[in-house]
């Protein structure tokens, strides 16, 4: 059956007692925040930026009930620790500097510079955990990185 996750069960979800109300393997809270401000004394620069900082996730270990028999589930991997020990383990925080320089004269150009800052704090977003067996020596380590390293970026604007 397409969708069902019971492979012996007629319906999905045959009452609403059975409908998952949180997912078990799930990142629990996830901010997203962003900002703008112009700075009057920087000759009026714009300041900008959006933080993203993920909360604790969840992972099942070993094998799906339905595959490998029962027993075999109920024991979770939780990833990541902040300075607060297991508050977003996920962080990437963007900045983004604008200054629009005025039209002089009769000129109908007027021209805009960015400089961006992506993951600014250059902070290490891990993924693909090793959860398969609880007894392999590399059990919990991660295997890649889920965003990239701090990046900048330039750019000009031409309006006319």
């Amino acid at each position: 059956m397409s969708g069902a996750d019971d492979l012996t069960g007629e319906f999905d979800f045959p009452n609403s007692l059975s409908i998952p109300k949180h997912a078990a393997n799930d990142e629990k809270q996830r901010i997203v925040a962003n900002f703008i401000t112009d700075l009057p004394y920087l000759f009026g620069v714009q300041f900008s930026g959006l933080g993203t900082f993920g909360g604790k996730y969840r992972q099942d270990v070993g094998c799906p009930a339905r595959f490998c028999g029962f027993g075999t589930t109920g024991n979770q991997f939780e990833r990541g620790a902040f300075t607060v020990p297991g508050m977003f383990p996920y962080q990437t925080i963007d900045l983004r500097f604008r200054k629009d320089f005025p039209r002089f004269g009769r000129s109908v150009t007027a021209v805009g510079v960015t400089f961006d800052v992506f993951n600014a704090t250059n902070h290490n977003n891990w993924g693909c955990y090793d959860t398969g067996d609880r007894t392999s020596a590399n059990f919990g380590v991660p295997g890649c990185l889920v965003s990239d390293a701090r990046r900048y970026q330039v750019g000009a604007e031409l309006n006319f």
